[in-house]
């Protein structure tokens, strides 16, 4: 797995190949799925960019487009936004035309793990309002269970974010 806190290792990866919105996107792996993850993997990606969404219960759950303006009624089928469901309930949707649900952060990173993978944080908000505490401390909590400090970067300038994760490398490498 990429060290990007090592210019040695950043330098031994150039061009750093980071495959966008969770992983190689393909008709039976929607973005941000366990599929496009596993294709990133075998596809010699050495990252991957991960869209991550507070559900209701505020468990960090994969979803590019945060599911307002129709993200999940187009991807899912299912009116509302991913805010607007717990866990358990996202747990029960499946992408269009696949067997592929909605992931949680905790299911991502532990694939990610076992395909030798770093990870780009992308955290999706809705608003301008602070993202709930708790949420961040849960996706500090998964990526320290892990010990994947040194292979997390996000792009997230927000000031809740950056006070939980001052250790991620910010966007770009040097």
């Amino acid at each position: 797995m990429i060290n990007l806190h090592d210019q040695i290792d950043i330098a031994a990866h150039r061009p750093i190949m980071i495959a966008h919105r969770g992983g190689v996107i393909a008709p039976d792996a929607p973005e941000n799925s366990q599929n496009a993850i596993k294709l990133a993997a075998k596809q010699g990606y050495d990252m991957v960019e991960l869209d991550i969404c507070c559900a209701a219960d505020h468990v960090p759950v994969l979803f590019h487009g945060h599911g307002g303006r129709g993200g999940l009624l187009v991807d899912c089928g299912v009116a509302g936004n991913i805010g607007d469901f717990t866990r358990s309930e996202l747990a029960q949707l499946s992408y269009r035309g696949t067997d592929q649900q909605i992931l949680t952060l905790e299911q991502a990173l532990d694939l990610c793990v076992h395909h030798d993978l770093g990870v780009m944080l992308d955290m999706k908000t809705v608003d301008a309002n602070p993202l709930p505490v708790d949420y961040l401390q849960q996706v500090v909590e998964l990526f320290t269970e892990r010990n994947m400090a040194h292979a997390i970067m996000t792009l997230s300038l927000r000031p809740e974010v950056r006070a939980v994760l001052p250790a991620t490398t910010l966007w770009p490498i040097r």
